[in-house]
């Protein structure tokens, strides 16, 4: 067989093969399984870390703790699923990580005008609503931002 071939067939290959053929050490079979899942991946993490370059990266460095843990995984044909939670875990430790962003007090965030106070009034309410969205958004950052506004706006 020529190595287009077995290329060709490593392509067409199920994912439980694939698997197997991983767990044997085969990196080509690896290589297909991160060709075949890598779009889906990258899609997904960058919805929850909001940067392609940092999604880049948990799904790079997802599929070195995948290719380590690959012995481990019970159903070859299940690891579409395992990969997605390998990811969203690594993605959720990245979001951990990064530093609380730095609240500005309401004068500071809006500065008082002379002879609108009603307007100022509402302004500096619209800020701590917001304010407050904010900080439930990055306590509950697995939730969408639909719900959220939902939540605040009862």
């Amino acid at each position: 067989m020529t190595s287009d071939r077995v290329s060709a067939a490593l392509l067409a290959s199920a994912d439980e093969t694939l698997v197997a053929r991983c767990v044997a050490g085969d990196t080509a079979a690896f290589a297909v399984l991160v060709r075949r899942h890598s779009p889906l991946l990258r899609v997904l993490i960058t919805r929850i870390v909001g940067s392609a370059t940092e999604a880049d990266d948990v799904v790079q460095d997802s599929f070195v703790i995948a290719w380590r843990e690959m012995a481990n995984l019970r159903d070859g044909s299940a690891v579409r699923a395992w990969l997605v939670r390998i990811c969203t875990r690594q993605a959720y430790a990245l979001l951990r990580k990064r530093p609380a962003d730095l609240e500005l007090a309401v004068s500071e965030a809006a500065p008082a005008t002379a002879g609108q106070p009603e307007t100022q009034a509402v302004r500096n309410a619209q800020l701590r609503a917001l304010g407050r969205v904010a900080k439930s958004c990055s306590a509950g950052a697995g939730r969408s931002l639909k719900r959220v506004a939902r939540c605040h706006h009862r």
